[in-house]
C-alpha cells in the first residue's frame, strides 16, 4: 500500500486505538502495538557530533620558515664576504700584504732560505683549500716556483737565471688573484 496525498485520511472508529502494523524482520513477525496518545515513545535524538578540533594556526610556521630563511641568507653573506670564516686563499693574501705568516707570527728574517718539504705541502695546501681559483691557481703555482728554486744549492747563479721568468710569472699571477678579492701586494717597497 502507497501513500496517496490527495485521498482523505481513512477514519477509524472513536472505540478503537490506533495500531502499528507489524513488520517481518528475518524469520520474526512483530507484534502489532497499539498507540496510545500521550505515550508514544520518540526516536532517540541522533547526537550532534562535536565540533571540529581547534586546528593550530599556520602564520608561525610560516614565520619560523621566513627566519631560518633569513638567517641561512645572513650566514652565507657573512661567509661569502670572509667574515664568518676567512678562506685559507685569503689568510694567504692577507699575510702576504703584511709581510708575515698565515698565522699572524712574523717571518723569521734570519732563515737559511731553504725550504723543507714538510713547509712547501703545508703552505701549497693553503693555496690548494682555497675556494677561489684564482687564488688556488697562482698560490699554487707560485709555491711550486719558489720550491724548485730553493732546492738549487748554496750559491745558485747561473742555475736560477731560468726560474726568474717563471717567478715573474707567478708573483704577477699572485697580485692579481689577491687584487680580485681587494688585497693590494706592493712587490717592490720604495
Amino acid at each position: 500500500m502507497s501513500y496517496d496525498p490527495y485521498r482523505p485520511p481513512h477514519k477509524r472508529a472513536s472505540n478503537q486505538p490506533p495500531f502499528v502494523s507489524g513488520q517481518l524482520y528475518g524469520n520474526v513477525r512483530t507484534p502489532q502495538v497499539p498507540i496510545i496518545p500521550g505515550t508514544q515513545h520518540l526516536p532517540e535524538p541522533t547526537p550532534v557530533p562535536p565540533p571540529p578540533a581547534a586546528t593550530r594556526p599556520r602564520w608561525p610556521y610560516v614565520l619560523l620558515a621566513a627566519a631560518v630563511l633569513f638567517l641561512a641568507g645572513g650566514v652565507w653573506t657573512g661567509y661569502s664576504k670572509n667574515l664568518i670564516l676567512k678562506d685559507s686563499g685569503i689568510k694567504a693574501c692577507e699575510a702576504f700584504r703584511d709581510g708575515t705568516k698565515v698565522d699572524g707570527a712574523p717571518i723569521d728574517t734570519k732563515a737559511d732560505g731553504k725550504m723543507t718539504s714538510a713547509q712547501y705541502l703545508q703552505l701549497r695546501k693553503i693555496f690548494k683549500g682555497s675556494r677561489y681559483d684564482d687564488i688556488e691557481q697562482a698560490g699554487t703555482r707560485l709555491m711550486d716556483v719558489l720550491w724548485q728554486v730553493t732546492q738549487l744549492g748554496e750559491n745558485p747563479g747561473l742555475e736560477a737565471l731560468p726560474f726568474v721568468g717563471q717567478m715573474t710569472d707567478a708573483l704577477t699571477s699572485m697580485q692579481g688573484a689577491c687584487a680580485n678579492h681587494d688585497i693590494v701586494i706592493k712587490i717592490a717597497k720604495h
